[in-house]
């Protein structure tokens, strides 16, 4: 999948770089959002939002996906009490 934007090249601490592929990872936390509630878990995501939430996960890791659950719960819950 050469030019993907989710293959980012990492270095491991031998020193050779590997291709990681984070394009699940990408859609579930896409899906997971709140303001993407509209979307089916087929519907793809705007392009924009893909290479932003890769920019996080390269970035912060596993607190993205952490974090955007923990979000989509409160925000779940508060709908709840709404109603």
């Amino acid at each position: 999948m050469a030019g993907s934007i989710f293959l980012e090249k990492r270095k491991e601490e031998n020193g050779k770089l590997r291709a990681c592929d984070f394009s699940a990872l990408v859609s579930e936390i896409g899906h997971l959002y709140p303001g993407n509630a509209h979307l089916t878990p087929a519907s793809p995501l705007r392009r924009i939002d893909e290479e932003t939430i890769l920019q996080a996960v390269v970035r912060d890791g596993d607190k993205v996906l952490a974090g955007t659950k923990a979000y989509a719960a409160t925000n779940a819950s508060s709908l709840r009490a709404l109603r």
